[in-house]
């Protein structure tokens, strides 16, 4: 389902976003306006450092902050957890302003610690800008907190939880 609301995969239904409707609107075009977060951030830098020094914006500074992150920014690609991984993938979510956010289990690899760090970044940014959210999770709590409305997804159709 997020997948299709990114325009990642063909699909027939119709998918809008306040004026802007998806079929109406270039794939790129689109993209910038919905933020996805995959379960898994993939990189192709050989550090955070590295894919980072093409964004001089103070929101990443921040971001990398919040998320306790600066500290592995020089660290090697392929000595950062999964948890890391999706931490950086978060940053680089939110830095590009999205305007809603598409997040598949966002903190599925995070320890307790960071998955607060995680979600007080994202209810953060979408107070900010008021934008919507579908969050998907196994972690029925984790629904309850950050989320106004909870479903179920049963036989391809979305349930009231």
């Amino acid at each position: 389902l997020l997948r299709a609301l990114a325009d990642l995969d063909h699909h027939s239904g119709q998918v809008s976003l306040g004026e802007s409707e998806q079929q109406q609107t270039s794939p790129a075009a689109w993209r910038k306006q919905i933020g996805y977060l995959p379960p898994d951030a993939i990189f192709w830098t050989e550090t955070m450092a590295e894919y980072f020094v093409r964004f001089k914006e103070p929101a990443i500074d921040e971001l990398l902050h919040s998320l306790e992150l600066e500290p592995l920014l020089e660290k090697p690609m392929n000595k950062l957890s999964s948890g890391e991984k999706q931490r950086f993938g978060l940053v680089r979510l939110l830095a590009n302003q999205p305007g809603a956010l598409l997040l598949d289990e966002p903190t599925s690899h995070l320890d307790p610690a960071s998955v607060t760090l995680a979600e007080s970044a994202i209810l953060d940014y979408q107070e900010r800008h008021g934008c919507p959210m579908i969050l998907v999770s196994h972690d029925n709590e984790q629904c309850r907190r950050m989320t106004r409305q909870c479903f179920s997804m049963r036989n391809k159709r979305l349930h009231a939880a």
